[in-house]
């Protein structure tokens, strides 16, 4: 299912997340399978309807062990999503981007097929309220990692946009000139730091509204201006 899931993904665009160790554990030990499935469970993010990330079997998504790692997949509806998360710590995340498939989903419960596939919308966008809640999620589970020691003292992020080049921001409401706010950049790198498990859990919000306004400067917005929005956005899912 992984492979299929990875190939839906990467042919619109998509986020990548690149959670990694800095340094050695202090324990030097690697977790257990069980412990894997567990610290995901225990670090989710429950802001929007789905968590983050997604775990569970179901008709529309599977996990399991695979080498030295457990492997997630999902597709439902508009939710593309397929993680690694290794004994050592390394945890790699694809997740499309649900602004691509809002039009194609199908009923909940229908299982998805390329004949229900409707195109890209056309310019293809990213949504404003969909970034900042999606950075603010990654954030606080990465931080809810390193507090249980996954990472050991220090955790290196790296958060990449791909499918960019092209795309416009969308907004609740009505933009005058909104095909002027577009990227010409693919793909975005938004974030590559280390941090302490401490910064990173007292920083976590704000970095989070931080890598969203590098992302819109990028789309010729300067929403450096509107942080205090983005913090508002940020704290109403």
């Amino acid at each position: 299912m992984r492979t299929e899931v990875m190939k839906k993904i990467k042919e619109r665009g998509y986020w990548e997340i690149v959670l990694r160790p800095r340094a050695d554990r202090p324990d030097g030990k690697n977790a257990t399978f069980g412990e894997l499935v567990r610290l995901i469970e225990d670090s989710q993010v429950q802001r929007r309807g789905m968590p983050y990330p997604f775990l569970k079997k179901t008709r529309f998504s599977d996990y399991k062990i695979v080498d030295a790692r457990l492997e997630s997949s999902m597709h439902y509806v508009f939710y593309l999503s397929t993680f690694r998360f290794h004994r050592g710590g390394l945890f790699v995340h694809h997740l499309g981007m649900p602004e691509d498939r809002w039009d194609d989903a199908p009923p909940p419960f229908v299982p998805w097929d390329y004949a229900r596939q409707n195109p890209r919308p056309d310019p293809p966008f990213l949504d404003f309220r969909s970034t900042i809640h999606q950075l603010t999620e990654i954030f606080l589970f990465a931080s809810r990692l390193a507090s249980r020691g996954v990472f050991g003292d220090r955790v290196g992020i790296l958060i990449r946009l791909h499918g960019t080049s092209g795309r416009i921001l969308k907004f609740d409401g009505p933009l005058p000139a909104l095909e002027r706010h577009n990227c010409r950049t693919d793909p975005i790198e938004v974030v590559r730091a280390v941090k302490t498990p401490y910064e990173l859990w007292l920083e976590r919000d704000e970095l989070a509204v931080d890598a969203c306004i590098g992302i819109f400067d990028l789309f010729n917005f300067p929403s450096a201006c509107i942080r205090g929005v983005l913090v508002s956005a940020q704290e109403s899912p």
